[in-house]
């Protein structure tokens, strides 16, 4: 028996997993996919992304897909039969693992949408229940945990840091 049972391995499931066993929760994560190694991937990216490297048949990993229309029909697709495929990264770690590595913060306006830019037609625009000072410490954990590398260089529309530079300031390079 355990506390917490998650579903998915992926960049939502894994952080998730990964704050709770360090809060003393005994944790599992279930994973539908193969756990592959670093010599399992390749740096083509139609490969990975576009074709089906690490994707599931649509026949054995079924899913289906409702385009809404505008009068309140809609039209039903599946997967299998219309060649329609969501299916990405179906391994432990999910799509994550064919991600570009980029981590953007989004900036203090995204959060004040509504407040800064106003009412737009026809959307539903809306101002966030957080600001970004209260989401920038999480930013900053992320960048600690993932082991984000660089040099921040400061610019006129620079988000506000409570740290100067990323965790890792060097990376070793291999011959």
């Amino acid at each position: 028996m355990v506390d917490v049972c998650i579903i998915g391995s992926g960049a939502g499931g894994a952080p998730i997993a990964y704050e709770l066993a360090n809060a003393g929760f005994s944790v599992v994560v279930l994973e539908k996919g193969e756990n592959y190694t670093e010599a399992d991937f390749n740096k083509d990216e139609l490969a990975v992304s576009r074709r089906d490297m690490f994707t599931p048949p649509l026949n054995e990993q079924k899913h289906i897909i409702k385009e809404y229309k505008a009068d309140g029909t809609f039209t039903r697709y599946d997967g299998a039969e219309s060649g329609w495929n969501f299916w990405n990264g179906s391994m432990v770690g999910g799509s994550s693992n064919l991600m570009s590595g980029y981590f953007h913060r989004l900036k203090p306006n995204d959060f004040r949408l509504k407040s800064i830019y106003g009412e737009i037609e026809d959307a539903n625009v809306v101002d966030w229940p957080i600001s970004y000072e209260d989401l920038e410490p999480y930013y900053t954990k992320v960048e600690k945990i993932i082991g984000v590398s660089g040099k921040v260089i400061q610019h006129k529309h620079q988000e506000p840091r409570s740290t100067a530079d990323f965790p890792i300031l060097h990376c070793k390079q291999t011959q």
